[in-house]
């Protein structure tokens, strides 16, 4: 909480916001039903794409950087798991590493059905454009 910080910054103070904002969002999707629970489910689902992507583009532009910095920029509404968070991580950056990543991770999560579509139309993309040489 911001009663316990020792000095207030802009950085403490949105963190403190943002936590709280999502603790608030949370608890509402945990009271709703219906369209309003699905209607909440698709915005947690754009947070949770945006983390995904922001390991996946630390992993492959600084591999040997550490996880915890980038874990710390990922937005609390699209939380997947602290353990899902860190296998996307440690995935090896190749076209064999990736598909290991979507059926052993990505799959799992609410978003996973998104990667394979998006793995399926890169592999149809793949063939037609070998196809056109």
């Amino acid at each position: 909480s911001l009663a316990d910080q020792l000095s207030l910054s802009p950085k403490v103070i949105r963190e403190a916001a943002q936590t709280k904002m999502a603790d608030e969002f949370k608890y509402m999707r945990s009271q709703a039903s219906g369209e309003l629970a699905l209607f909440m489910d698709f915005v947690c689902y754009e947070y949770m794409i945006d983390n995904i992507i922001l390991i996946l583009q630390h992993t492959l532009n600084n591999p040997d950087g550490d996880v915890a910095d980038v874990l710390d920029r990922c937005h609390p509404l699209g939380d997947i798991g602290e353990s899902n968070l860190r296998s996307i991580a440690s995935f090896e950056p190749t076209k064999r590493g990736l598909e290991q990543l979507f059926v052993t991770v990505l799959i799992s999560t609410p978003v996973g059905h998104y990667f394979s579509q998006f793995l399926n139309s890169a592999k149809d993309y793949g063939q037609s454009a070998a196809g056109a040489d």
